[in-house]
């Protein structure tokens, strides 16, 4: 499971050519896998979105959801920092908890892709509400200046509290 592709029929995420062609790739992994005795952990690649469908990465894109680099260039990874973006992963997961028995979940890229993301208008307004002041010099001083060290700490606490809300959630 990734951001924006499934290897099984999903109905959050678009399905992969892979899942078109030879079927649920989940389902054939866990009967392939319970026949040996092995477990099954699902392997959920956050955010990237590089191989999300075309359409829908420009769609994303126009709708601001995408990172961007300190230039403005779109990242190909989902901005934790939207709410819709948050939502889209867990119930993502959700879904693939019901609908197959797992011994477990991975979380794969749970982070941002670099120190170089993400500087979108959306980021920027999240950490200033998180940090209670606007940025002037924007990226600037969130990249370099003074206001780095809050910046590294608010984007860490993005990715924390996401991962407390998906274990809460798929608990």
């Amino acid at each position: 499971l990734w951001a924006g592709l499934a290897h099984y029929p999903s109905q959050v995420v678009p399905s992969s050519d892979t899942n078109r062609r030879l079927g649920d790739q989940t389902r054939a992994c866990l009967e392939a896998a319970r026949k040996h005795g092995l477990k099954v952990h699902a392997w959920k690649v956050c955010w990237q979105f590089e191989n999300a469908p075309a359409e829908l990465r420009e769609q994303f894109r126009t709708e601001g959801r995408l990172q961007q680099n300190a230039n403005g260039g779109t990242v190909n990874w989902l901005n934790p920092a939207l709410p819709a973006n948050r939502e889209m992963e867990i119930a993502a997961l959700e879904e693939l908890a019901r609908q197959y028995e797992l011994d477990g979940i991975h979380l794969a890229y749970i982070r941002y892709p670099d120190s170089q993301s993400c500087f979108a208008p959306a980021s920027r307004q999240a950490f200033e509400r998180w940090r209670g002041q606007t940025v002037s010099n924007w990226p600037a001083e969130v990249r370099s200046g003074a206001g780095r060290q809050d910046y590294q700490r608010w984007r860490a606490g993005v990715i924390t509290d996401h991962v407390r809300e998906i274990r809460q959630r798929l608990k």
